[in-house]
């Protein structure tokens, strides 16, 4: 089928994927030879434009090598500054900063015009009055449309995971309570349709025990990414860069999620007709920007934990409460207290530490770690690992610094917009079940064991195998394999660009946002030292920004870009992703610098990746409005 000179354009413009009212020559009615004439016209105006960026941009490269070279005049002049490394320190980011802003100028140039390159190629035919097959005009937008050039294969496909075993002095927990039927015949069970649960246990969990009255030192703690001897040995020993856990890794890898599957939504599919006008995409809190610490080890390897540094203290005691609840589930009532309680008289002296069991998986040049939490058998008789999740009903997890404001909320049916298991279930698909799906696949988990609890008592419990959230959040497993491995391979190959532009930075905060409006991965780098913030908890400032603009501290940031091509079936694909088994699923991608954001726009960007709440309204510049695309 043939198409006109015009149509291509149109086609052209629409591929793009967004309205270039300015250069939309078919908004108005010219002849043949009126749209020749105003194509020539944008083509001059672009190559001006190109012209008069090329100048800035020599101008501002001539700047920074000048300040380079009056330093090293300074040098000359006085030999004993040769020692100094500050002074070395300048020059060479003199030359850094010279050779980055050559390199995003050159960018700009070349991405910014893309309008009248295609136009340019294409005019030697429009003059001849040719019809195009439409073949050659998706060969046409393919290149030229989406700025493939400069783009490289994601070549996620050819690795696959490498389970690493090691000998650990325990194993996985089992559950008690005989709460093992909850795993075995998964669906909703209130706390009182636990068989063979005794009266001393039902009370137990109806009446929580408080943070203050369990003794914490006797719980084990968190081991960041960087300390654990175990992943340091496992890097040298097999050959990794990257190193990281699932709770150091997980908020990041959801943005190279949303990036590679173009912004879909999960699948609402079977809630009741409550729920027709309820919002059908993921919470703004998931959406929210990730932050991560990249800290250098020895032999240039590096590990990825998160950034905690601007955190709210309430959130570190809700998770300390969520950690001895988990205890509840794998000691039985008296090995509890007797273990965690300070009261208790028949509590040891001397209390060891349980050890925590872990699962080691790698995936090209990045080692990863997994807390089990618990095994035990499924229904068909075969050995499983899975999660123990303790889930904060809906309002505390709105508005968690004030949670004892609603420890009066119950859940007390299956079905409803509120006070039932439903809208748990709702919420866990909007803000809880793709960090899940990273953390069961990293461990190679069957699933997830969820209590519902208001910090004073226990609903009920729910079982939800990995199988299940893969159907939610991407619709089926494969897709779900293949956005995991596409995650990994682009974080990889970002964080490869980074420590290249910063190979002797001994630690670097780093942000994560998947902008949909921009329809980009933006990435922020922050070079810091082990001094930085170190006054931060001191000043006690309820918001992060509140730091800098007090202390008037100025961050030294540089932002990155990662752009995407999505390929389904060898088609250019700008909308969600519906992917269906047996598609073939591609990915160009390209990882530009882009200078130093404004001071403003990083303050932005922190403000919005440290506020508390769930239901926070942040402003769309970072989270965008997300279409749902629900499959019913």
């Amino acid at each position: 089928m043939l198409t006109t000179v015009k149509e291509v354009i149109n086609k052209h413009i629409k591929m793009k994927g967004r309205e270039i009212t300015e250069k939309n020559i078919l908004g108005k009615n010219y002849s043949d030879d009126q749209t020749i004439n105003e194509i020539r016209r944008l083509i001059e105006k672009d190559e001006q434009e190109s012209a008069k960026l090329q100048e800035s941009s020599r101008t501002k490269v001539g700047k920074v090598n000048e300040k380079t070279k009056n330093l090293k005049e300074i040098l000359k002049s006085f030999p004993k500054l040769n020692e100094d490394q500050t002074i070395s320190q300048k020059i060479q980011t003199g030359k850094d900063d010279a050779d980055r802003e050559f390199d995003y100028c050159v960018k700009k140039i070349n991405t910014e015009h893309y309008l009248s390159t295609f136009l340019r190629d294409m005019l030697p035919s429009i003059q001849k009055n040719e019809i195009f097959p439409k073949e050659k005009i998706n060969r046409s937008v393919s290149i030229y449309v989406d700025s493939n050039k400069g783009k490289k294969d994601l070549r996620y496909e050819n690795k696959d995971f490498d389970k690493i075993e090691i000998d650990q002095k325990c194993k996985a927990p089992s559950l008690k309570s005989n709460l093992m039927q909850v795993v075995k015949n998964p669906g909703i069970y209130p706390l009182s349709s636990i068989e063979k649960m005794s009266n001393r246990e039902l009370k137990f969990f109806k009446n929580l025990p408080t943070p203050e009255m369990i003794q914490l030192e006797n719980l084990d703690t968190y081991m960041r990414p960087y300390e654990d001897p175990n992943l340091k040995k496992l890097m040298l020993t097999n050959n990794y860069k990257y190193c990281s856990s699932t709770s150091g890794i997980g908020e990041t890898l959801a943005h190279f999620f949303y990036k590679l599957i173009n912004f879909k939504s999960p699948h609402f599919y079977n809630l009741s007709e409550e729920y027709i006008n309820a919002p059908l995409k993921y919470m703004m809190f998931q959406r929210k920007p990730a932050n991560v610490i990249l800290r250098k080890l020895e032999n240039k390897k590096y590990a990825i934990s998160k950034n905690s540094v601007f955190d709210s203290k309430i959130e570190i005691i809700l998770m300390k409460m969520g950690k001895y609840m988990e205890k509840l589930f794998t000691n039985t009532e008296e090995e509890f207290e007797k273990k965690y309680l300070k009261n208790s008289l028949e509590r040891s002296e001397i209390i060891l530490k349980e050890d925590d069991y872990f699962k080691f998986v790698g995936y090209d040049k990045i080692l990863l770690r997994s807390q089990i939490d618990c095994g035990g058998k499924d229904s068909q008789g075969r050995d499983i690992v899975f999660e123990i999740k303790t889930r904060a009903v809906a309002p505390i997890r709105y508005d968690v610094m004030n949670y004892k404001d609603y420890l009066d909320y119950d859940v007390n049916s299956l079905h409803g917009i509120h006070s039932s298991y439903e809208r748990e279930f709702y919420d866990l698909i909007r803000g809880a079940f793709l960090k899940y799906l990273f953390q069961l696949k990293i461990g190679g988990m069957d699933g997830a064991l969820i209590s519902y609890h208001n910090t004073q008592k226990i609903f009920g419990f729910e079982y939800i195998s990995l199988v299940d959230m893969e159907r939610r959040i991407l619709g089926n497993s494969n897709f779900s394999n293949i956005i995991f491995k596409a995650s990994l391979k682009l974080l990889q190959e970002t964080l490869d660009y980074i420590v290249k532009d910063f190979p002797d930075q001994e630690n670097i905060f780093i942000g994560f946002i998947a902008n949909e409006w921009k329809g980009t991965l933006d990435v922020f780098v922050e070079i810091v030292n082990e001094n930085s913030y170190s006054d931060f908890d001191a000043l006690k400032y309820k918001n992060v920004i509140d730091y800098f603009y007090l202390t008037g501290y100025k961050p030294n940031v540089h932002k990155y870009t990662v752009l995407t091509t999505t390929i389904i079936n060898d088609v250019l694909t700008l909308t969600p992703i519906q992917y269906e088994n047996n598609d073939h699923y591609s990915v160009k991608y390209q990882v530009t610098y882009d200078g130093r954001p404004s001071f403003d726009q990083y303050m932005k960007f922190l403000h919005e990746s440290y506020l508390q709440k769930e239901n926070f309204n942040i402003q769309t510049e970072f989270s965008g409005s997300w279409n749902s695309f629900e499959n019913a």
